[in-house]
Parts: structure tokens; C-alpha cells; sequence
């Protein structure tokens, strides 16, 4: 299990050490997500393996945990003493549930966040790692329909679309004769609970039409990764879970900045509730 050079040239940009699961079906989109995007990544095993073998100009270290049970708190100490610049991380499992305070009670410094959360961590975080975000689409998205199953559950995200200039329409029900031609559709999990794929491409197909066919997210709570896995064989491009960050939602609209003061400080507790 070697380090992985993934850009090349003589540039050192900084290294990710991830430590734990790597190929498990919670942590395996996050894990190819980092050696597509991170200049270098060193993967260890478990904390024995990372500090037998240590690694070069460490700028992140993600704790990839899928177990309940605590890390050795000693060994923990030891790695990042090793490390003392280098940011931290611990992503967990959702066998980790209950776990979010007390999993590393001595890692200060370290950062968590559960496994279906991980797309609205690491394209900023890897930044230090010399990780730099592309956009997927080139061209512009100007409007959004939201499906809440309350105007009052869906009026936090159609503010979040209009402090972006975006406009957006709320969407009971997915009647095609209601909303035609939009370019994004947030699905709130008040009306869109988990379902199957065919379910998914059932809803999605109400917004189908012969000039356009929208980019799909689905906002739900605490979701689980079969659930995650039907979500996106049925269409959807992105899952969201709650409470979530505002950049991953704007970061839909290619073209729009992403508000650096005001929008962040957009509460979702609203949608932590539905």
C-alpha cells in the first residue's frame, strides 16, 4: 500500500494522510474523490500503519472511522505530535451515530463530520492539500424549483437561491404542468423521503422536457448510504444532508459566486427540523 503521487511534476503541494477505511461503500466516493483531487495521499490502514510508515510534508489527516469503538487515544496523540501543522479531520460512519462528541474527546483540533457529509467538507478543506475545484458544467443555471412539502419548510432555500440571483419557484407536488425549463430542482426530503431508483426517475421525469434537463439534489436528514446509492442510481446528482452548508447548493449554479459574507451565515435550522 503505497503513497499515491496523483498530479506528478516537481511541485510539492502538500500530502493527505487518510487513516482507516478507505473502500467501504460510506467512505469509497469521499476516499476517489481525494486521489483525484489531492497532489499526494498517503493511505494507512489503521494508526499503527501510520506512524510505521510516516509521510512527508503532511498538510491533512482524515481519521476514516466505520466502527463504534474509540481510537487509541495514546497512538492518536502520538501521530498528530508527529504532525503538529497538519489540519485534521474524522469522518464517521453511520455505525458511529451518537459518537460526534465523545468519539476523539483529545483531538482539539480535529474536525468531524459523518460520512454522507463529506461532499460539503473536503472541496474547501483539501485546498490545503493544493486541491483546487473545477466546475462540472459550463453552462449557466438561472433557476431553481424547490419541493418542500410547506412553503415555510422551503422558504430557507428559496432566500439561499435569491441571495445568489437565481430565481425560484416552490413546488408542492411534481406536477409537469405546473414548472417547466427549470435548470436545478432541490428536493427536500419533506415530500422526497428515500426511495428506489425507479421511484427517483419517476419524480425526476415530472421535470423532463424536450429543451432542458435539470441538475437534480436531494436534502434529506441523516440519510443512509443504500438510500444514498438508490438516490443517485435513480438521477440525482448530489446528496445533501442536513443541516447543511449553502456552498454545495450554490455550487450548482456554475456561474454564481458563492457569497463569501452574509449568505454564509444563512441559517438552516429550518431545514434541520423537516
Amino acid at each position: 500500500m503505497s503513497d499515491i503521487n496523483v498530479q506528478g511534476g516537481g511541485v510539492d503541494l502538500g500530502t493527505l494522510m487518510w487513516v482507516g477505511d478507505a473502500a467501504g461503500p460510506e467512505f469509497k466516493e469521499a476516499y476517489e474523490y481525494c486521489v483525484s483531487n489531492v497532489s499526494q495521499l498517503a493511505l494507512r490502514r489503521n494508526l499503527d500503519d501510520a506512524l510505521c510508515r510516516p509521510a512527508s510534508n503532511v498538510r491533512c489527516i482524515l481519521f476514516a472511522q466505520s466502527l463504534r469503538r474509540q481510537m487509541n487515544h495514546r497512538l492518536v496523540d502520538v501521530l498528530l505530535d508527529s504532525y503538529p501543522q497538519a489540519s485534521v479531520l474524522s469522518m464517521l460512519g453511520s455505525l458511529c451515530e451518537g459518537l460526534a462528541t465523545a468519539a476523539l474527546p483529545n483531538m482539539a483540533r480535529a474536525d468531524q463530520v459523518f460520512w454522507h457529509g463529506w461532499n460539503q467538507v473536503l472541496p474547501k478543506w483539501l485546498r490545503l492539500c493544493g486541491a483546487v475545484e473545477t466546475a462540472v458544467r459550463n453552462e449557466p443555471f438561472r433557476s431553481v424549483a424547490v419541493v418542500a412539502s410547506t412553503m415555510a419548510t422551503g422558504e430557507p432555500l428559496l432566500d439561499l437561491a435569491e441571495s445568489a440571483g437565481v430565481t425560484a419557484v416552490w413546488c408542492q407536488t411534481t406536477n409537469p404542468f405546473h414548472v417547466r425549463n427549470v435548470d436545478v430542482v432541490w428536493w427536500d426530503d419533506s415530500v422526497a423521503g428515500p426511495a428506489s431508483a425507479p421511484t427517483w426517475r419517476t419524480r425526476i421525469s415530472s421535470f423532463e422536457t424536450d429543451h432542458r434537463s435539470p441538475r437534480h439534489a436531494w436534502i434529506a436528514n441523516a440519510p443512509r448510504y443504500h438510500q444514498c446509492d438508490e438516490a443517485k442510481q435513480g438521477g440525482i446528482d448530489v446528496v445533501i444532508s442536513k443541516p447543511h452548508r449553502i456552498e454545495c447548493l450554490l455550487e450548482m449554479f456554475d456561474d454564481v459566486d458563492v457569497p463569501v459574507q452574509g449568505a454564509s451565515q444563512h441559517s438552516t435550522a429550518a431545514l434541520r427540523a423537516a
